[in-house]
């Protein structure tokens, strides 16, 4: 009877801590949604402080804080995520996640260029996601910034090195765009999309200039080397058109 009595306590005990944890993320939320990001910040808090808190606990403090512009909070709730063993990769997927739906995307980019900065260890990988900010925002020039320092480390990634071409074409510096993608196309051979690009890249000159069968030789060699790895209509048609001699314009 006695044992029985024990389970109970501790079943009820239980129920109640799971009963006020549930309470106060209700109340967290609340506030977050009517923006009241003081209110939301201290209930936040107090959620962080579990054992069993998550990345999006976390994530919900660290934007609350710099919605307050309180990037110092932001920082010490970033430190505790990483104590409490969060992954840093599912703070920062959080992080985006809510201010992107804030529609504050430059406060997930000042929370990166924060974490850049006050935890030194950290820098690369915060660089990381910045180079991913910037090209879904099309900055040519901070993705070329980003993936070159990015490259630094990994010389030959292909990822860092597409990113970069893409910079360079956002900028309008096509020449030094061709040039990376050769590069990738040395470091990956069977990279399919580097191979359409470079196709279609050799196939306009060719068209535009008809007289540089350099151009068409490099053209064939590229959508060839595509087709064989995915034949479709597309490059098909590629193909055929140098078949043809283009029209002068």
């Amino acid at each position: 009877m006695k044992r029985v009595l024990f389970i109970l306590t501790i079943l009820t005990a239980l129920t109640a801590v799971a009963e006020r944890k549930m309470s106060i993320e209700k109340k967290a939320v609340r506030f977050y949604n009517q923006q009241e990001w003081a209110s939301a910040s201290a209930m936040f808090d107090l959620l962080i402080e579990k054992d069993d808190a998550t990345a999006s606990d976390f994530a919900y403090a660290i934007v609350s804080a710099e919605m307050q512009s309180d990037s110092v909070s932001a920082m010490s709730i970033t430190e505790k995520s990483i104590s409490h063993e969060i992954a840093i990769d599912s703070t920062f997927h959080y992080v985006r996640q809510l201010s992107f739906a804030q529609g504050m995307t430059a406060l997930y980019e000042n929370y990166l260029l924060q974490v850049k900065r006050h935890i030194p260890w950290m820098r690369r990988v915060a660089d990381n996601y910045l180079m991913d900010y910037y090209t879904f925002r099309n900055n040519g020039p901070m993705m070329i910034s980003y993936s070159e320092l990015m490259l630094k480390g990994l010389p030959n990634d292909v990822r860092f090195l597409s990113t970069l071409a893409r910079g360079y074409l956002i900028e309008n510096q096509t020449d030094k765009a061709i040039d990376i993608y050769h590069q990738i196309l040395s470091v990956d051979p069977s990279n399919y999309k580097v191979m359409l690009i470079l196709g279609n890249y050799y196939h306009d000159l060719y068209h535009a200039n008809p007289d540089k069968m350099e151009y068409k030789n490099e053209a064939i060699k590229y959508l060839t080397d595509a087709s064989a790895i995915q034949a479709t209509p597309y490059v098909q048609n590629l193909l055929r058109s140098l078949e043809d001699k283009p029209s002068k314009k």
